[in-house]
């Protein structure tokens, strides 16, 4: 070693250590993949056949259900139609059939489908009795056989698809656990490889220092000088830049506050509907999903709506900024589109101009008409909260319809909303719940401290307070320095006070 040169001994360790980059590359690359096979079988195989077996659920119940119409028809309109919605009911079940006979190998999964699918063609043979005698008008003969042996197959090919959908979800758990097993893995090997690959760099480090003692000194005489505050040397500091963000967030406490008052909101607006918000089937017959639609997409409309979602209610977003479209759908809602583009600064909307009002108060009637729950989160810091709901959309919306306006404390989204109150407007119920996060005081305490221990994190170094006037979080939270006014949104507030800081 003492002969080769420094530049030849920095090329060595130059090498050394991208070996070691590239085999913790490949070696990720690898693990990665494996994990995303898994996850890829989970989305494309395991998912379509719960969804199928789901499907073709739903449709058995809704076979049976229009049988009964046809039992109970007395005109030959309403035979026909209850005939129509056999068919489309069938064929989803011999669709859907059809993808699970494709795509189902496990021997447990295949006997429970052809165990479903004996019963169901024994179950139409019964039906095809039932509907010749209903076209006869022999409906009590048509009505025991129906409570009779058709009923005895229908219950039977109900249990096994209610079979089949539980283990192809157990197989999706399963994979679920695995791939996080495998992550799990993955991250304690790469662990070991980074500390194994940081003691090679510091061996080497180690032989070269005492050849290249005075450029180590030169590099460490500039840290000190940065570290002592010394701000002639420059440097870019990347993680910095990044960190920004990251603290940005952290320091947020709205944000926190809203994601607990969308969380709320469709809670309490279910407790207030006079119906559920899942679909459910019964042995008489299947209930609809309620709808949800949720207005303004921030943190809290899209809490809002992933809480309906996930008590199985039909929900769609609606926001006059079209980028929050594509995080609506990742939450399983559809998204209103009114064509109308209202992204204003600061990443909230911008006052709308009455000819846009117009464009999407027509689209959005509808919807509202359509609606059993609405949850409204719109409001603008330091202004009064949108009127995104008039009286007159109110007044068409059904009986027994409710509203969470989560903007009350700001005027209220919908014409009628008191802060604080329970009003009833038309066919509608209007809930304004005020300081919605007080409810769920324990971890709405819990993420407001977050808030302060990081605002603690950036503002003490070492036991002592830093107000670094450089650093971008700090400038942003400092208000008044030396009796000036650093902070614009105050700037109104001390004027009023006589222009004091």
């Amino acid at each position: 070693m003492k002969n080769i040169s420094i530049p030849k001994k920095l090329a060595v360790a130059f090498l050394i250590i991208a070996t070691v980059v590239c085999s913790v590359a490949g070696f990720s690359a690898i693990q990665i993949g494996n994990m995303n096979t898994a996850i890829g079988y989970v989305s494309n195989d395991l998912m379509p056949k719960t969804v199928a077996a789901q499907q073709i659920d739903t449709a058995t119940s809704d076979f049976r259900i229009a049988e009964v119409q046809h039992i109970l028809a007395t005109q030959p309109a309403d035979m026909t139609a209850a005939e129509q919605k056999i068919t489309a009911a069938r064929s989803v079940v011999e669709k859907n059939y059809a993808v699970l006979d494709r795509t189902i190998v496990r021997a447990e999964a295949r006997q429970l489908l052809m165990a479903f699918y004996q019963k169901w063609n024994a179950y139409l043979q019964q039906h095809q009795t039932i509907i010749a005698l209903s076209r006869l008008n022999h409906n009590e003969e048509a009505t025991a056989i129906m409570r009779g042996r058709s009923e005895l197959l229908f219950d039977e090919l109900s249990d096994r698809v209610s079979a089949l959908v539980s283990f192809e979800m157990k197989l999706a758990t399963q994979q679920r656990q695995e791939a996080s097993d495998l992550h799990s893995h993955v991250v304690t090997l790469l662990a070991l490889v980074v500390v194994l690959a940081c003691a090679a760099l510091v061996g080497i480090l180690l032989l070269l220092v005492r050849q290249i003692a005075r450029p180590v000194d030169q590099v460490t005489s500039g840290l000190t000088a940065l570290a002592s505050g010394d701000m002639s040397i420059t440097s870019v500091d990347h993680d910095r830049r990044d960190e920004v963000g990251r603290l940005a967030g952290a320091l947020n406490n709205l944000r926190g506050q809203a994601a607990l008052a969308g969380y709320y909101a469709p809670l309490l607006g279910a407790v207030h509907l006079p119906r559920i918000l899942p679909m459910m089937t019964t042995a008489v017959g299947s209930l609809r999903a309620a709808r949800v639609l949720v207005m303004g997409l921030g943190v809290a409309g899209l809490q809002a709506l992933a809480t309906a979602h996930r008590l199985g209610a039909v929900t769609s977003g609606y926001d006059v900024r079209p980028e929050t479209a594509e995080q609506a759908r990742s939450l399983g809602a559809k998204f209103v589109e009114t064509g109308v583009d209202a992204r204003g600064e600061g990443g909230y909307a911008r006052p709308l101009t009455e000819e846009e009002q117009a464009t999407v108060r027509d689209v959005l009637t509808r919807h509202i008409a359509e609606a059993d729950l609405i949850v409204t989160t719109a409001s603008i810091p330091g202004r009064k909260a949108p009127r995104l709901i008039d009286r007159s959309q109110v007044m068409g919306m059904k009986p027994g319809s409710v509203i969470v306006d989560l903007a009350g404390d700001g005027g209220g989204n919908v014409e009628g909303t008191l802060p604080g109150e329970t009003v009833i407007v038309g066919p509608a119920m209007i809930l304004a719940p005020s300081n919605v996060p007080s409810r769920l005081a324990e971890h709405a305490s819990e993420l407001y401290a977050r808030n302060l221990l990081a605002m603690l994190g950036v503002l003490i170094d070492q036991g002592a307070i830093r107000m670094d006037p450089a650093d971008e979080i700090v400038a942003a939270m400092r208000v008044a320095t030396e009796g000036v006014n650093n902070h614009a949104p105050a700037s109104p507030l001390i004027a009023f006070k006589g222009g004091k800081a």
